[in-house]
């Protein structure tokens, strides 16, 4: 199943879900779209204050004070699995901190990043500096503090670096010098 949704700066407005793709644009030509460079936007400055979009047995009801006329509107469409009817791990992603992982890659990258924090804080409170774990659930994502100063955002390149380091000395190394 496909999930249809209009994005406008933080506002997200999930339609629907269609089976495919074909119908999502035989839907979306009943709107006022446009396309550009294949991206899809729905234009706010025709929207009428009140319309019901009707497609099969359907009716939507579509206003223009849903949106900001002064900013594009963003039309976009994303697999969604049956969870019933899947077998295996699910398609898609998961959000670790503010960073989207594959759902193949999720539970290596998670303990990786958690093998390289622990490294890293056990290598500092040896040699009795102030190591800090900080930022949980902010838009940056987590972080490393060494005594009260940013050490290393704990991302996608630390997690890379990690995977590669030939030494515990060399991957210190790589963000105390950034």
């Amino acid at each position: 199943m496909l999930l249809l949704q209009f994005l406008q700066s933080e506002l997200t407005i999930d339609i629907g879900l269609f089976e495919n793709e074909d119908q999502i644009k035989e839907w979306l030509h009943l709107l006022p779209v446009y396309v550009e460079d294949g991206v899809y936007f729905l234009d706010g400055d025709k929207l009428n204050d009140y319309s019901e979009i009707k497609f099969m047995n359907s009716r939507y009801p579509l206003t223009s004070f849903s949106f900001d006329n002064s900013e594009s509107i963003l039309v976009t469409w994303t697999e969604i699995p049956v969870i019933p009817l899947s077998e295996g791990l699910i398609p898609g992603a998961t959000k670790v901190d503010a960073y989207s992982i594959d759902n193949e890659d999720v539970k290596d990258y998670i303990t990786s990043r958690e093998e390289a924090v622990d490294a890293v804080m056990e290598y500092y409170h040896k040699q009795n500096k102030q190591i800090d774990r900080a930022g949980h659930a902010s838009e940056d994502g987590e972080y490393l503090m060494l005594d009260g100063k940013f050490l290393a955002h704990l991302d996608p390149i630390f997690v890379d670096q990690w995977k590669k380091h030939e030494s515990l000395e060399l991957f210190i190394q790589t963000f105390e010098e950034e």
